[in-house]
Formats: structure tokens, sequence, C-alpha cells
């Protein structure tokens, strides 16, 4: 929100504040500055001077010659006027060689009829201020020479940038600013009195009826009839003050309800009367298809529940967002009907989610207004008018449609508690209470010893307990005043579930495979259900559905994480980003309770409906807790390898690339006894029956792997790339688990030192056992790993019987750079260690 420090000083005294300590203050209270613009309508060399001669022109009748002192020490300046009011001992304002007026108008050194001029007397028209144009502008005699004329006039501004909390409505106008600044400033607030001049005959209530359909939608509107308006402009200075406020001037009308809505924070509307059919403006909730033409010229089509302010006919405005354009103030407007109302935020919000429309009003209906001071705000609306268009006249009386009665709201604050949790023990009583006071909190009792009860006020709709007055203190008093210290407290230590390792330890098992971890919103749409062949009554079909989904197409809880995977890959595919390699860990929500899984249609998924396995012992001790399983799914796309120089075709991704990645997965954990088995059609709709297998441990399905049926792939829109998928149940995978493997994020300060070593051993021996003699190798010191990187089998050069291996070892130190001879002596033991062992010789 934009504010303008001139148009803030007159609700509260800024007098000898600079624009950094207004800043200071506001962000000290919470409302944080995010920005500040000095603004002036022209520039600092528009200044304060002195005619000390005014002598006729000797070459026109109508000019003047002036010697104007300017108070910088130098000579006078010498500048021809035109202006009939120009004479010696006048004070005025002095345009300097080099100055800018509004217009872009530079002010330039120049010679007029024969004379030179150093530049120019200005009237209040040239310099903005207002359109009188008939001479210049006479300023108060002593006024100080050299001295800016915009600051002198109080024409200079500074904008402030207000980040408004959600939470602090009260704080969307000027008044509510002013009002917290003042408090912390402890200087007076200033509320501008409303007293308009009323007609003894005209009532609103002739003019016009109101009827409010549904009080817990709208629990208050006010209606002011005005008569004679006149659609003028506003006066500059209320065009200057919504221009520095980011409103944009229309007319006096439109511009006096944008005025009071930045200085309340209460958006106001105006009716031309003639446009309200049948004299009747009515509140009510909106029929299926009713449409309305709305400000912004864009035809709106309601739905049931969308509030609307009608007439006899049919909508006129969507309420608490914006007018309708048949009823708006046009040139000819003679008499409107001001509405001033509170509506539920709630039903705001929605219809403007609903139709992409945020407005300044629904900006503050959809976080509470001060229904106390509807009246108040529909008469200073008025006044406005009334103060710039002469034969205005005001009815005498306002319709005020308040159906709900409202009650005073009081929060009693223990003195003890507020010292103890701003850990102030010195704060007193007397401090309390004029901070809260100073923030128009009303004190209503005291008779119970240490306890205060406040009435909260209408604008304040976010405090509701004894915490919010007492943060309200911390804010005023000065969080920089709360001393610092730690807490003491005995911790317990919290043993975490192993569950939770578990599961990051499988996600970087699977991580090291190659893939990339993803992360989506828990939720399946229809289609992505369809396309995998999901019907009624299939365990992974979903039956949790979202009261409110974040989008419509969406608005079932997953039950699986697969279909997310894939819609990640039509992401990148649609991106130009070929083979990529996904994962995501995450759960599956089921409502076993509601859908039992039959075990006799879908054998394989007779496990899943196991009792949960929640983490925490107040989600286990939730009877009516949802049944969640703990996924681990990876998808794995088109080609597996691109062409290159060395590979001149792509290679495909196949079913085995997948069922490596779940070996590696189940290696990271030391898994045994897993069994592969084809899956079943009614199981598995979505999978190749011919590429793909069920992952069974213990007798229980713990996942599958297998490519994507071309059907589900062609309904997708994977077309004949079809992708390879895996999904694992973590939770079974962390009952059967062993030690696994041993993760090392040890970082070595050393560079590694390789060698490269073949070796001639039988054919019939293994990798697996020259790797398995080279772990069990007793004089390892400095050998960190070992890679195969050739073998040659076939050649008439190798003795009969034989075959080469050849490797890659790597010796690295924690505590030096190795040298040679080390390696040396490492690699010849390593060397004749494989020829005890493995029969290997050099080769």
């Amino acid at each position: 929100m934009q504010i303008s420090l001139n148009w803030l000083n007159d609700y509260v005294d800024l007098t000898g504040l600079k624009t950094e300590e207004v800043s200071a203050a506001f962000t000290s209270i919470g409302l944080e500055i995010e920005g500040t613009e000095a603004k002036a309508a022209f520039s600092s060399d528009v200044v304060v001077g002195k005619v000390l001669s005014a002598v006729k022109h000797p070459n026109a009748d109508t000019l003047r010659c002036c010697k104007v002192d300017v108070g910088d020490g130098a000579e006078p300046l010498e500048i021809v006027c035109g202006a009939p009011n120009a004479r010696e001992g006048l004070f005025v304002a002095v345009a300097k060689v080099g100055a800018v007026l509004p217009g872009d108008f530079k002010i330039k050194k120049s010679k007029i009829r024969g004379e030179n001029s150093s530049g120019m007397l200005c009237s209040a028209d040239e310099l903005g201020i207002s359109k009188d144009a008939e001479g210049i502008i006479e300023l108060k005699d002593g006024s100080p020479l050299g001295v800016s004329v915009g600051k002198l006039l109080g024409l200079e501004d500074a904008i402030l940038t207000v980040n408004v909390t959600p939470n602090r409505a009260d704080c969307l106008g000027y008044i509510g600013l002013a009002r917290d600044l003042a408090a912390k400033l402890k200087r007076p607030l200033k509320e501008p009195k409303s007293a308009p001049k009323k007609s003894e005959t005209l009532t609103t209530a002739t003019q016009v009826e109101v009827r409010v359909a549904d009080s817990e939608l709208c629990p208050r509107f006010v209606a002011l009839y005005v008569k004679n308006v006149g659609v003028v402009p506003s006066p500059a200075w209320m065009q200057k003050r919504l221009e520095a406020s980011g409103q944009r001037p229309i007319n006096l009308v439109v511009d006096a309800t944008n005025y009071a809505l930045l200085e309340f924070g209460q958006p106001v509307h105006a009716y031309d009367e003639r446009k309200i059919r049948g004299k009747v403006i009515e509140v009510r909730s909106a029929t299926a298809g009713e449409t309305l033409t709305t400000l912004d010229g864009a035809k709106r089509v309601l739905e049931e529940g969308d509030l609307v302010i009608a007439d006899a006919e049919g909508a006129i405005g969507l309420a608490g967002i914006m007018g309708g354009a048949d009823s708006e103030v046009k040139s000819d407007t003679k008499n409107v009907i001001i509405e001033v109302a509170a509506f539920a935020p709630r039903r705001i919000r929605k219809t403007a989610r609903r139709l992409s429309l945020h407005t300044e009003a629904s900006h503050r209906f959809e976080r509470g207004i001060d229904i106390e001071r509807l009246s108040t705000v529909a008469f200073r609306v008025a006044q406005l008018i009334a103060d710039h268009a002469p034969e205005v006249e005001i009815a005498k009386e306002a319709i005020d449609c308040a159906p709900v009665e409202r009650t005073p709201r009081p929060v009693a604050l223990r003195l003890e508690q507020a010292q103890r949790l701003l850990a102030l023990p010195k704060l007193t009583r007397d401090e309390a209470v004029e901070i809260l006071t100073g923030l128009q909190f009303r004190l209503l009792d005291e008779t119970v010893a240490g306890r205060m009860v406040f009435e909260v006020p209408s604008w304040r709709g976010d405090v509701e307990r004894e915490v919010d007055l007492i943060e309200e203190i911390a804010r005023l008093y000065g969080f920089d005043k709360i001393p610092m210290s730690l807490p003491v407290m005995s911790i317990r230590p919290n043993v975490e579930d192993e569950f939770i390792e578990f599961q990051e330890k499988a996600r970087l098992a699977l991580a090291a495979t190659g893939y990339r971890e993803t992360i989506s919103f828990p939720f399946l749409g229809e289609d992505a259900l369809s396309a995998l062949g999901l019907g009624e009554g299939h365990p992974l079909r979903p039956t949790v559905q979202l009261a409110n989904p974040l989008q419509e197409t969406v608005p079932w809880m997953r039950t699986f994480l697969v279909p997310n995977l894939l819609g990640a890959l039509l992401a990148n595919r649609r991106h130009g980003a070929r083979g990529a390699r996904l994962f995501e860990a995450g759960r599956g929500y089921f409502d076993f309770a509601a859908k039992p899984v039959d075990a006799a249609q879908f054998p394989t998924w007779k496990h899943l409906a196991r009792p949960a396995r929640h983490i925490g012992p107040r989600a286990r001790q939730d009877q009516g807790r949802l049944t969640e399983r703990h996924w681990l799914a990876a998808v794995l796309d088109q080609p597996y390898r691109e062409k290159s120089w060395d590979a001149p075709n792509e290679a495909r991704a196949a079913f085995y690339h997948g069922k490596a990645a779940l070996q590696s997965l189940l290696k990271a954990f030391a898994i045994e006894g897993a069994q592969m088995a084809r899956p079943g059609a009614a199981d598995f709709p979505f999978l190749h029956p011919g590429a793909a297998a069920v992952l069974s441990l213990g007798g229980r399905t713990a996942g599958y792997v297998g490519e994507l049926h071309p059907r589900a792939a062609a309904a997708l829109g994977f077309g004949e790339a079809v992708p390879v998928v895996l999904e694992v149940d973590l939770e079974i995978l962390f009952d059967v688990r062993g030690k696994g493997l041993k993760v090392s994020s040890e970082i070595r300060r050393f560079p590694p030192v390789t060698r490269d070593l073949a070796i001639l051993v039988d054919r019939a021996l293994t990798h697996e056992a020259v790797t398995k003699a080279i772990k069990q190798f007793k004089k390892k010191k400095n050998l960190r790993d070992a890679a195969l990187f050739d073998v040659f089998a076939e050649s008439d050069k190798l003795p009969a019987g034989k075959k080469s291996l050849a490797y890659a070892f790597s010796f690295q130190s924690n505590e030096r750079t190795l040298i040679d001879q080390e390696v040396e002596q490492e690699m010849e033991a390593l060397v004749a260690w494989l020829g005890e062992s493995c029969g290997a010789v050099r080769r």
C-alpha cells in the first residue's frame, strides 16, 4: 500500500521527523516499509525570491523588468515578467535557470524584447498548484529567501510503500496507520470531523428501498442519498493525494469514494439514481447463469452463491468486488446513492478467486472492515462532494440496515502473564494501560487484583485473546527493548523412528543410481486414472475426495506415486528434455473402512490393507485417521542413452533397466529372497504384460517394475516412446532389510593415485571372484577402489584356457599425498595376493 506523508500528517503531527524516522517507527511496530520515494511537483530550483524593483520594459507596454533577490548572496536576478501584479517588495516563486516545471518545461536564459531574462516568476497554474493564471504567486511577506517553494507550501512529499500483513485489515487506510503511529510516537491522533450540512426535507428512505436477504452474508448496509452532485473534476489537492496513493482521479464523486476508501480502509460505491430500477436496492445471492457487466467492461457469468447488489430487475453490482457498468456515475449524473456496507469475507474471497478479479475493495472486504463506522464513512463521502459542489443536498438521514446487533468484545489481561511472556519483570501497570489506551482499547474493569479487562475496538478483528493484547504491548513497547536470553529448560532426547532414517537412505540409494528426485502435490484426477485403466473397485482407485481441491481436475488424494511422476515426465518432454530419470518418495492415502480390498479379484494387493504404520504417537492414537502407505517410485524415459560418437544409435530404455535400478535398491539394504513374477492383467492394467514383473518379499507384494502398457502410454500422450516405471512399498522393505551398505560422506583432502593392471586368469574365473579377493586383501593400506574396464578372452596371443582382465585401482590417503614408492609397494603386494588367491599372473 502506498501512503503519502503529507496526507498522513493530517491525522498525526509529523513535525520534526525525517522520512527515515517515520519508516523506522512503522517497521518497529510490525508495519514494514518496503520502499520510500521522494516526490515533488517541480524541481528544487523553484525558490522564494523578493522583487527589489519592477520597472516598465522599454520595448513592451505589458512587460516589466524585475530585479529579484533569491537569497544566495549573489547579484539579484534580472527577470522579465508579464504578470500585472509584479511589484517592488513582493515575495514570489522564482524558477531559476535549469529548473523544470510541470509538463517538462525547462527554464533557460533568454532575451525578451531585447532585455536579458535569467529565470521566471511563476503563477499557480505554471507550478501545477491550481488553475489560477491571472498573476504570479504572492507569497507571505518575510518568507525565507532561497528556500524551495515546494517545501514552503508543503508540496514536496514522500511516498512510503507499506507491507500490511493480512491480519491487520485496520491498517489498510490512513487513519488506521496513523492510529498505530500516533501511539508509537505518543502524539495525538487527529481524526477527520464530518459535519455536512444536511437537508431538512430530503430523506434517503423516500428515494430508495434497501433489502438484505441474508444478514450473515451482509451484516450491515448503509445507503445515503445525495442530490445535485454535478460530475465535475475533483480539486487539485484531492487528485494529488489520490495519485500519490496509486489511484487514478476520475471525477469528484468517484474520487470522493476512493478518498474515503484510502482514509478509512472502507470500500464505498456510488450508484447513479436513474439506473436503480424500481427504486430498490437488494443484497442477495446470484442465481445460476445470471450475468453482469462490471465496470471493467467484462461480462461475468455468475454462479449460485455469488453475492450481488441488485435492483428490481437484476444485478447492478458484484458485492464487495466491483460495481456494474450500467449503474456507474456518468458525466450527466445528477443524483447518487452512496453505498457503504459490510460483507462476509469468505464469500467475497471465494467469488473474487473464482472470477480472478482482485480489486481494492475485495482486498479489504476479504480481510474484514470496521462495521461500526459505516454511517460515518457515508457522510464523510457526502461532505467531500458537498465541499466542492455548492448545490449538493445531502439527505438528513441514511438507511442503516444493521439486523445483527454488535456487542462489545472484552478481553482480560494479567499483568504478571505479560511480564512473563515478554521477559519484562519491570513492566508496570501504567505502561501497559498507556500503550493499550493509546491504541484505543478501553479499560473496562480492574476489580480483580493483577487483572485488567479491555474492550477491543471494532476495527481490531485480529485481537481475540490475552496473548493478542500482550503482542500489542510488545509492538509498542519495542521489540528491541525485550532482553535477549536463552530459555532454561530440561531437554529429553527424542528418539526418532528408525523408519524415517530408512526412507532417507532409500532416497539416497535410488539417487546414487542416476535418478533425480521430484516432489509433487498428492492429488489425482480422473483423466490419469482412466488412462491407466484403474476402474471402479481396483485397490489403487482413490476413494478419499477433497472438499475444496486446489484444482477441480484433481479432486482425489493419491493412492500411489506413478501417475504424478508420469505427469512430470510429460512436462519434461514438452520442454524438450528427453531421457529423464525421476523418482519420488511419498505417501498414498486409503480408506479401507469405506472400500476394503477385494482379495479374490485382486490377489496381488491383498497385503495392501494391513494396519497403518503411522509415525508418531499422536498419529497412532487417531482412530479416524486414513491409512497411509509409504511408497518409493521412479520413472525412466526414452531413450536410455542418446546417440554419440561411440554409440551411433539410441539405446532404448527397457524393462531390464528398471529391474537393474530395483535390484540396486534391494542390494543397498542387503535384502535377499526377492522373487519376481509375471503381473496379472487385472492387478496391473497399466503395465505391459510381457515386460513387467511383480516383486514379492516374504510372501508379500512389495512392488512392481515394468514398461508402461502401450494403451496407457498412448492415452497419456507418450506415443510410441513408452517409459519404464517402478514402485516399491517402503514399509515392507523396512521389515525385511538387512544391515545394508555403509555410505561414506568423508571428504578426502589429498588426491588419489591410479594404477592400471591386466592379469591372466582361468576362463572359468568370474569378475565377482576377483572382486571378492580384492576385498580380502590383507595388506591393504591406501587402496580405495577397483574397477574392471576391459575383458580380453578370444585371442591366439593368450595362453589356452586363459583370459585377460584389466582393472583400474585407486589409492588415496587421508593424511598425506602418496608417493610413487608407497603405491608401487602396495601394488606389488596386491599382485602377489591375487596370484595366491586366484592364480592370477601379471600380463
